[in-house]
């Protein structure tokens, strides 16, 4: 399921965030419960003078899987769409290390990814959600998470709708929040489940 909105519906504020030059950008907000992973993120991309609205999701699907990334240098963050991923949910941590890992150092070496860009992601699949990034490639299981710019904003909006049975729901909501605030983060939004 992908779902898309251009607005705010709280405030109906269309770009709620200034061009202010900053060194991240966009927002990636996750929740694993119940057996399925909701993740959404935002299209922003910040210059130094200038944001943008990027045309394509920061989140990619690939088979049961879903990526969700930021970083601050181009290459590295995209070249998640085509990173490898486990086709079973059998010893999912060590697997996701040794496939998503190695597959990612392999296309930031063969396509030109920047080595020095700092990238996060989440990584979620199988009903289970995991965290990492270019610096260490080390891993953290959660139930919930928030990478980029105004991820503190989306986790506070996560834990005051922690109760909410909708998480594409909450989801929104932690984006909302983080868009409404972070001046690197703007609409539109995509919610992906797996």
């Amino acid at each position: 399921m992908l779902y898309i909105r251009s607005i705010c519906i709280d405030c109906s504020f269309r770009g709620c965030c200034p061009s202010i030059g900053l060194d991240t950008m966009t927002i990636i907000v996750a929740t694993a419960r119940n057996g399925r992973v909701v993740m959404g993120g935002d299209r922003s991309s910040v210059g130094t003078e200038t944001i943008q609205v990027s045309l394509t999701p920061k989140i990619n699907r690939i088979g049961n899987w879903l990526i969700g990334y930021t970083g601050n240098g181009w290459g590295t963050p995209q070249l998640s769409a085509f990173a490898t991923l486990p086709d079973s949910p059998d010893d999912l941590e060590a697997t996701l290390r040794q496939t998503f890992v190695s597959s990612m150092r392999s296309l930031i070496e063969e396509y030109g990814g920047q080595k020095q860009s700092k990238a996060d992601f989440l990584v979620g699949g199988y009903g289970r959600l995991f965290e990492t990034n270019s610096s260490d490639w080390s891993f953290i299981e959660l139930e919930e998470s928030a990478i980029g710019q105004g991820y503190h904003l989306a986790l506070g909006s996560l834990c005051t709708t922690s109760k909410w049975k909708n998480q594409s729901r909450r989801v929104e909501k932690a984006l909302d929040a983080a868009i409404h605030y972070a001046p690197g983060c703007c609409y539109p939004i995509d919610i992906e489940e797996a």
